[in-house]
């Protein structure tokens, strides 16, 4: 039916679906007109749910029920959304309607204790595009393991078992790195998902919007605009349907304040509650699965991820396979296995509290187990949402996994990775040349403190969007040569990156913080050896070799990762930190052995060997 204004007085929202057309009207309080006729049977109704076409769009409960299904055959498989606002549009603050996939759709603000209600949509007065992540070019979305309050990085943990437990010094010096690691994530990553309760019960993400100011600005923008999404479980919205079973007023009192007045976006696994439930229950079979298959770790991973040595590894095997063996006995017997639970077990153990990190030193190889445990916990949701996962600096990186081949088919829908080899691999560090950078490279500003208004502008300046545009494109379409193409690759990436850091100095106008010099690397991961190349102003480069190349003496057939890591290094190069890291080829390599062997020989003849690195903050998805 044709579109007609209402009178100018009144204070109808019309909302006009094309193709199977429908036309609703509502005055915000809760009545509704369907195609201009009341429609008491969705009296109360507060704010409109589209659903990509087949599913049924209408209109939704503030406490998030929905109307009984009055639309279910009223529209055809697709619509085009329009808005026409008419007159007030009290009491809402917004609303906005998009064709949406199930698993991501936009909220926006009430008012008054409605709360938030949840409607699919992005932008305002046209048709809209949904938010998918699945296989999305020139993008980067990920969820930031250091919010977990259960994260310690290797050095924090190791100090909180020798001093015997985890003391309000370390946890101040927890908060400060998990803060830097949040923010270099807002920095580096094109959207940041966070879990729901992060955002009121985490101090270094409620501090930003917790008082009125300009940080407080930018988290408003940063959530309107989609950078921040909360990622949702059962929820219909992101304010929890009951409070939280703990303290956490502060935060979640200015949540509430800000939900409530806010279009955002948010992701759950499925909108359909059914289809959720069973995402989700997948997704705890995926976490059992993993703490089963520890009994089948290699120890020449374990000897590279925890620096052990062989007995110490073989030692820490053994642990694993008590855990995966309980694991096991635990869901036969149709009980279900969460982190707490195995935290309960293995970490804290009997009379511990998980929730007030009781560690006890005393468990055997408590630090391989928790840091194994907390890193599948991180990826495991990140993997079902298609978002990579961003581990936090001097942490334990994806390759601690041991996923393997089998883990690279699935990524790829069955599909074999690609083959290379040591010649291929030795061409690609041969023709990389970082002449053209040296500059940029030799005073590279440390930018651990900037705040997040100031990187929100940061994220505004084309210099942002450069470095954003340099690593999409060599993601995008993987392979050496594109690695190696000076105008395109690594290089470019490098110039890219270090052009962003120079504006976000400008931007933050301090200096006092010091500059490092910087440095390019590229990790290749080969089974369970791992070969770090670096590339330093007035070197050729440099490397270092992490695990065993015996490791790889009885192996046919090995995984090959190569990663990108940008960072900085002091000036007697005797320390150096990787910030940045992000993968770029994944892929097979036959007989490791021999090649990784050639691959080692040339780096000893035309490279210098270096220490060890700490790790840095890992964009890798593992797996394209």
């Amino acid at each position: 039916m044709p579109f007609n204004a209402p009178p100018g007085t009144a204070p109808w929202r019309h909302l006009e679906a094309r193709d199977g057309r429908i036309e609703m009207e509502t005055d915000g309080a809760g009545n509704w007109r369907v195609d201009g006729e009341p429609a008491p049977h969705i009296g109360g109704c507060l704010d409109v749910d589209l659903e990509s076409a087949p599913r049924r769009r209408h209109p939704s409960h503030s406490a998030g029920r929905s109307a009984v299904d009055y639309a279910e055959n009223a529209h055809s498989a697709r619509m085009a959304c329009h808005i026409k606002l008419a007159g007030p549009v009290s009491p809402f603050r917004r609303f906005q309607i998009t064709i949406s996939d199930r698993r991501t759709r936009v909220v926006h603000g009430g008012s008054g204790s409605r709360g938030v209600s949840n409607v699919g949509g992005a932008c305002r007065g046209r048709q809209l595009q949904q938010i998918d992540f699945r296989g999305s070019a020139q993008n980067y979305h990920g969820g930031t393991q250091s919010l977990d309050n259960q994260w310690f990085d290797r050095e924090l943990l190791e100090r909180a078992l020798r001093e015997g437990g985890v003391g309000k010094a370390i946890l101040r010096e927890q908060a400060q790195r998990s803060r830097r690691e949040y923010l270099r994530a807002l920095l580096n990553a094109e959207k940041v998902v966070i879990n729901r309760a992060f955002l009121y019960n985490n101090p270094q993400v409620y501090q930003d919007f917790a008082s009125k100011g300009r940080d407080q600005d930018a988290f408003r923008d940063m959530l309107e605009r989609g950078v921040i999404i909360p990622m949702l479980l059962s929820e219909d919205g992101p304010l929890p349907a009951s409070g939280p079973q703990f303290q956490v007023t502060e935060g979640l009192q200015a949540w509430r304040r800000v939900a409530e007045t806010t279009m955002m976006s948010c992701l759950r696994l499925s909108w359909d509650d059914t289809e959720n439930m069973a995402l989700a229950e997948s997704v705890n079979k995926t976490f059992g699965a993993f703490l089963t298959g520890l009994v089948q770790f290699e120890v020449p991973a374990l000897q590279r991820d925890f620096d052990l040595d062989e007995d110490a590894a073989r030692s820490a095997l053994a642990r694993l396979k008590e855990v995966g063996r309980w694991v096991f006995d635990e869901l036969d017997a149709g009980r279900p296995v969460v982190r707490h639970r195995v935290y309960e077990k293995f970490v804290v153990g009997e009379g511990g509290d998980v929730a007030r990190r009781q560690y006890d030193a005393r468990l055997p190889h408590l630090p391989v187990v928790k840091q194994l445990i907390d890193l599948k916990y991180a990826t495991n949701l990140a993997d079902a949402v298609d978002v990579f996962t961003l581990t936090p600096s001097n942490s334990l990186r994806r390759t601690a996994l041991q996923e393997g081949l089998a883990h690279v088919r699935r990524r790829r829908e069955g599909a074999a990775a690609e083959s290379t080899d040591a010649d291929e691999l030795i061409r690609l560090l041969r023709n990389l040349a970082f002449d053209d950078v040296q500059g940029l490279l030799e005073a590279v500003p440390t930018l651990d403190h900037l705040s997040l208004a100031e990187i929100w502008q940061v994220r505004k300046e084309k210099e942002w969007h450069a470095y954003k545009t340099a690593l999409a494109g060599v993601i995008n379409t993987p392979s050496i040569d594109a690695l190696a193409d000076p105008d395109t690759g690594v290089v470019e990436i490098c110039r890219a990156y270090l052009t962003m850091l120079n504006k976000a100095e400008e931007i933050r106008n301090d200096r006092s913080s010091g500059r490092l010099g910087g440095l390019t690397e590229i990790a290749i991961d080969i089974g369970a050896l791992t070969v770090n190349v670096l590339y330093m102003p007035g070197d050729h480069f440099g490397y270092e070799v992490v695990g065993e190349l015996a490791g790889l003496a009885s192996t046919r057939l090995a995984r090959v990762t190569l990663r990108l890591g940008l960072g900085r290094f002091r000036g007697n190069r005797s320390q150096h930190r990787i910030d940045t890291t992000a993968q770029l080829l994944d892929m097979r390599m036959e007989d490791p052995y021999r090649e990784a062997k050639k691959l080692l020989e040339f780096l000893s003849a035309q490279g210098r060997a270096l220490g060890g690195a700490n790790d840095g903050a890992d964009l890798s998805n593992e797996g394209e």
